[in-house]
């Protein structure tokens, strides 16, 4: 009867830990705000997943021109391990492999804010498809990616 219960008490725990949603990763959110001067800012949170990558995120943003980014790094125990990479590419990510950023994303810190000035713009005559890929970031590590487009 005590292999019985021990048994069932271990079939029960397995099967609820199967149940047990997965930890969200990849962009948690995605807020767009329309700033004076006809700027739209698109404000990316991420996750990544446990090999410290997020990818397969497809972002429509408007036509316009694409002058700034912002790379903010998580905070405390979810920073992002330091020389990590963030691309951004137009279309799905196996359509256009090519970083839009030229390599601006690359080798981020752990702890300071990067601004990357796009000059002269990116100009997009109508809506268009951004993939963002982020890569070693390590263990479920987060962070922020801000575009800023001016129609």
């Amino acid at each position: 009867m005590k292999r019985f219960v021990v048994a069932l008490f271990v079939s029960a725990f397995l099967f609820s830990a199967a149940l047990a949603p997965a930890a969200q990763v990849g962009i948690l959110s995605q807020v767009k705000t329309n700033l004076p001067g006809f700027v739209v800012r698109y404000n990316l949170d991420w996750i990544c997943d446990s090999a410290g990558n997020v990818s397969g995120h497809v972002i429509r943003v408007p036509a316009g021109r694409l002058f700034q980014v912002k790379f903010y790094p998580g905070s405390g125990g979810a920073a992002p391990t330091t020389l990590y990479d963030v691309t951004l590419s137009e279309g799905a990510e196996d359509q256009t492999p090519a970083d839009i950023l030229i390599g601006g994303g690359a080798n981020l810190s752990a702890t300071a804010v990067k601004i990357l000035q796009i000059s002269p713009p990116i100009y997009h005559d109508k809506d268009y498809l951004l993939s963002l890929v982020v890569a070693a970031a390590g263990d479920t590590n987060s962070g922020n990616v801000i575009l800023y487009i001016q129609q």
